[in-house]
């Protein structure tokens, strides 16, 4: 995942932005194809995990493309497989019990815990819930509700400190 902070736009407001790859060791940069226009992050895809590149990013507004940007290197490596089948059951007024199942590949270390987001009220962008359980335990109680709440939550494993992409989401309202 690359990020960057926008440059001053010339007078003419950035549209998009250009980001290119190579492996460290080739002389050719290839464009990403981020299809999001102006955020000023991007995760680029398809590379292969322990091999190092270099990337660099350049603004485009209504004059042209801008300047490149300095090179920054590095590295992919294996997260986890996201948890799969998330869901969510309201227990009581206060208590909503999620449960998922277990990460599918583990990147290549043992999953020690898992991420909980959640989003309440829906519509209200997703929040860190827990940053780490601390366990590999593929079940959570969010106990912290008030009555008829209506929350959305996704979970993520994490391996070494490495996060994997978000679970499927999963609702459920307090009674």
């Amino acid at each position: 995942e690359l990020s960057w902070t926008a440059p001053d736009d010339g007078g003419s407001a950035i549209t998009d932005y250009t980001i290119k790859y190579k492996i460290s060791t080739d002389t050719t940069f290839t464009t990403f194809d981020d299809r999001i226009s102006g955020l000023t992050r991007a995760t680029v895809t398809g590379l292969t995990n322990d091999e190092s590149y270099d990337f660099n990013v350049s603004a485009v507004n209504g004059i042209g493309t801008g300047a490149v940007s300095d090179v920054v290197t590095a590295t992919p490596i294996p997260v986890p497989s996201a948890p799969t089948s998330l869901t969510a059951n309201a227990i009581s007024t206060s208590d909503i019990n999620l449960s998922w199942t277990a990460s599918a590949d583990d990147g290549g270390s043992a999953i020690t815990g898992h991420q909980i987001e959640r989003e309440c009220p829906t519509e209200n962008g997703f929040e860190i819930l827990v940053d780490d359980t601390g366990t590999p335990d593929t079940t959570y109680t969010d106990n912290t509700l008030d009555q008829d709440t209506e929350c959305n939550y996704r979970v993520s494993a994490i391996n070494d400190s490495r996060t994997s992409n978000p679970s499927n989401e999963a609702s459920a309202t307090t009674y």
